[in-house]
């Protein structure tokens, strides 16, 4: 793949010409693109696109952090306006999980796969992470902007300790050909190109046909308890069916859900 660096201009060129007005904010260096879109619509920002070529603090799910190497991937956040459902951050963590997947499946012929709720994986390690935030409006219906932030990893093959065995980047898979700007354009126009299907049951339903997680044995950990439970699939909701190990079976709209991973 080319390492071409990102810059708006670069970003811009590979954009059709519709997205001329759209606000695409860049930077060398920032703590985090989520984080530079809250404060921006907290100032009385509207829509606009925050990129980062390498993130210091970047956010991943439960405060944890989202390595963001320089010139190495993708990080990405889309700031949208109000949302009437408070629920939405849900809503619009599935349909990025299906236009990320839909970009790299169009632009590499790999089909990524799913981990409930937020992480794209190829084969058995993630490919990348995603975090929907937004305030909540006064009167609690609603929230008065959303950010939804995406971390894909694109170039490298090596990885800290910690995460070697769960991590990969599509240069690691053997996928090149693509430059970060022409790789950023088209998943900004794919993000945009369907965002009226936020919520939809076309979104549910191919988010439910690439999810991973179906027919296998998980640990869940929620509200300071762990348990474990096979996963019957993803409701029209998108929350996770489970089977317990008594039989019953549940629902699981937050938590965290872990599976076994494999080693070169």
């Amino acid at each position: 793949m080319n390492k071409d660096i990102l810059t708006e201009a670069a970003i811009r060129a590979a954009l059709p010409e519709k997205y001329r007005d759209l606000q695409i904010f860049v930077y060398d260096t920032t703590d985090s693109t989520n984080t530079r879109a809250e404060i921006f619509a907290r100032e009385g920002g509207t829509e606009a696109v925050f990129v980062a070529r390498e993130q210091t603090a970047g956010r991943g799910r439960r405060g944890r952090s989202f390595i963001s190497g320089r010139d190495l991937g993708l990080y990405i956040s889309f700031l949208l306006g109000r949302q009437p459902d408070a629920s939405a951050a849900l809503s619009l963590t599935t349909y990025s999980a299906v236009a990320l997947s839909r970009t790299v499946e169009r632009l590499f012929g790999a089909r990524p796969s799913i981990k409930w709720v937020n992480d794209i994986y190829l084969g058995e390690r993630k490919l990348a992470g995603i975090l929907a935030t937004g305030q909540v409006s006064e009167d609690g219906r609603g929230l008065d902007f959303a950010v939804v932030g995406i971390g894909v990893n694109i170039l490298g093959r090596d990885f800290p300790r910690e995460i070697r065995d769960i991590a990969t980047s599509l240069e690691r898979e053997g996928y090149g050909g693509v430059s970060l700007p022409d790789f950023a354009a088209a998943f900004i126009d794919e993000f945009y190109s369907s965002l009226h299907l936020v919520g939809e049951r076309e979104i549910t339903e191919e988010y439910r046909s690439r999810q991973m997680l179906t027919g296998r044995r998980v640990t869940v950990e929620r509200a300071g308890e762990s348990f474990t439970a096979e996963v019957l699939g993803v409701s029209d909701s998108c929350a996770l069916r489970l089977r317990l190990d008594g039989g019953e079976e549940i629902s699981l709209s937050t938590g965290e859900v872990s599976v076994h991973t494999v080693k070169d």
